[in-house]
């Protein structure tokens, strides 16, 4: 039986003759030729090791490193905890804080040298003139790279934290002190804490952090339910997120003054906001929107969004590649959202953010790299990961750390083969009375199957559903919501002096056309238009000659077919 193994995928930089600069991108899953030391991914990429030879004159810029046994994480990296999830974060987090650079001597041979970020943007010169080549790292030879490098200065650390907690150091010198140690998590995580607690104190107006507050932490819990609070008290994380909570009843009502026919969808799609507000846990599942072309679903999310005000973008999940091909990714995706919250982390942190067109990612095919491979790449950013955010992964001079895991991640998409085949037919089917028919729910096996998604997608994903538009439903639209494009008509004749009227055939004939065109609420706007653009020509171009425009359903078969009454003269 194969071994499972994690790895950083790496991204390298080109930095002089056979020198390069490797950092760190996202973690991976997968196995390793035992023979070649080609790592090849769940999707099947295959990734060569930063210390291969013959990859390092190649043109890919993509490679793997700090290869482990998946099986052997919780104990390397779980530091007590035994939440392999856990595990994995550490480890994320230490392979990011590092760049490896990677050189090539005159001999052949491959050397690789770890510098802490720090390091790094102090001076990059400087420290490559300390390399030794003589240290040469068998175990990055093996994809690994010891985190443990860093010398222990326990009694130095013990004195800087009584100085902390004594008050000797200014708001300022403490941001510079948690900039410079930083790098090093493994010995100086005490200090960290007792630094971000003095700083949340000093900020709140308090003194100094008790000592008993700092021997009580427990920042990594197995499934990050607690946190420390900005007192220092533990806080449970599974009660609500924010200090705001959520007027259902109020934002469905504005909600739905919009959104005609949608009540229960609108309904359920709040509270499973609420929910993810008030638990840590279900925070970690996304939420699988669906629904036919034009029932509303971006306009819903907008809306949330909008009454919720909270920070929001829609992302066209059809332009969503893997990472090292061609197309958008999430760290651009992230700044993007970042930009839309006028660069508020916190806000962006917090946002919602929805992807369209998810359904066009399904694919039979395991390596597909812009779908199913996209899927899988999803999966750590719907249960909460850390990514730089930039506006391009080759060019961009500004980045910013984004954490997914308090955003809400919703996914959206038709799934028309999903819902097609679930009608019972036997009963009856009309498009005028809803009644007739019937529509057993989709479970997860008919989008796995029928939609080509993943199995650890759809365990992530909680199904709503929208309802679909009837012919009822769509009269409904027309001449109940706020954004109905009949009204916008309306009022587009009336200030011209002139009142636009409609009989029910007209309403009946609109809808029946937006029916048959299967383009939903989205479909009237377009007939309509098309209805009324030779009478608004009439209007528009005889100011102050007519009073009314009749329309009905002769209308909708030719734009023609209108009354036009004049204004009585005196």
């Amino acid at each position: 039986m194969k071994k499972n193994y994690i790895a950083m995928l790496m991204n390298r930089h080109y930095l002089g003759d056979d020198i390069f600069i490797f950092n760190s991108i996202s973690v991976m899953e997968g196995r390793i030729d035992e023979k070649s030391k080609i790592f090849k991914d769940r999707n099947g990429t295959e990734y060569f090791s930063i210390m291969d030879k013959s990859y390092l004159l190649s043109e890919i810029s993509y490679a793997y490193s700090n290869l482990y046994l998946k099986d052997d994480m919780v104990k390397i990296f779980g530091k007590g905890n035994k939440s392999l999830g856990w595990a994995i974060r550490n480890y994320e987090r230490l392979s990011k804080d590092l760049f490896y650079f990677v050189i090539k001597t005159s001999n052949g041979e491959v050397f690789c040298y770890p510098l802490s970020r720090n390091e790094v943007l102090k001076n990059v010169k400087q420290s490559l003139d300390k390399i030794d080549c003589s240290i040469k790292l068998h175990d990055v030879n093996k994809g690994k790279v010891s985190f443990n490098n860093l010398e222990n200065h326990s009694d130095a650390i013990t004195s800087l934290i009584e100085s902390i907690v004594r008050g000797d150091y200014s708001l300022k010198d403490l941001e510079v002190i948690r900039d410079k140690v930083s790098s090093n998590y493994e010995d100086l995580e005490g200090l960290l804490d007792t630094i971000d607690l003095q700083i949340d104190a000093t900020n709140n107006g308090e003194a100094s952090v008790e000592m008993n507050k700092i021997d009580n932490l427990n920042l990594h819990s197995t499934n990050d339910s607690k946190v420390v609070s900005n007192k220092g008290k533990v806080a449970d994380n599974s009660q609500i997120r924010n200090n705001t909570s959520i007027d259902v009843d109020d934002v469905f009502n504005k909600i739905t003054r919009t959104l005609i026919a949608q009540d229960e969808p609108v309904r359920r799609m709040l509270i499973e906001i609420v929910r993810r507000d008030m638990d840590c846990r279900k925070r970690q599942d996304a939420i699988l929107l669906t629904g036919a072309t034009g029932v509303g679903k971006t306009e819903l999310m907008g809306l949330i969004a909008k009454y919720l005000d909270r920070g929001y973008i829609k992302v066209d999940a059809t332009q969503l590649t893997m990472p090292g091909y061609v197309g958008k990714n999430l760290e651009e995706v992230l700044w993007d959202l970042y930009v839309a919250c006028d660069k508020n982390k916190e806000k962006c942190e917090n946002a919602i953010i929805y992807f369209d067109e998810i359904d066009k990612k399904g694919s039979a095919d395991k390596s597909d790299v812009s779908g199913k491979g996209v899927l899988n790449t999803l999966l750590p950013f719907i249960t909460g990961s850390t990514y730089d955010a930039c506006s391009s992964l080759k060019s961009a001079k500004e980045k910013v750390k984004i954490d997914t895991t308090n955003m809400i991640v919703v996914l959206g998409g038709a799934y028309t083969d999903v819902y097609k085949d679930l009608i019972d037919k036997s009963i009856g089917f009309s498009p005028l009375r809803g009644d007739l028919h019937t529509v057993r729910e989709a479970t997860t096996d008919d989008f796995i199957e029928k939609a080509m998604m993943t199995d650890e997608f759809m365990g992530r994903s909680v199904v709503i559903k929208m309802n679909d538009l009837e012919i009822a439903s769509l009269k409904q639209v027309i001449t109940k919501s706020d954004k109905s494009a009949w009204k916008v008509q309306r009022s587009l004749f009336e200030r011209l002096g002139v009142e636009l009227k409609s009989t029910d055939s007209y309403l009946e004939a609109i809808a029946s056309e937006a029916y048959e065109r299967k383009t939903g609420a989205r479909g009237l706007n377009t007939v309509i238009d098309e209805t009324t653009w030779r009478a608004f020509d009439d209007v528009y171009c005889n100011p102050n000659v007519y009073s009314e425009v009749i329309l009905d359903g002769e209308t909708v078969k030719d734009s023609r077919n209108y009354q036009l009454v004049k204004k009585n003269k005196r």
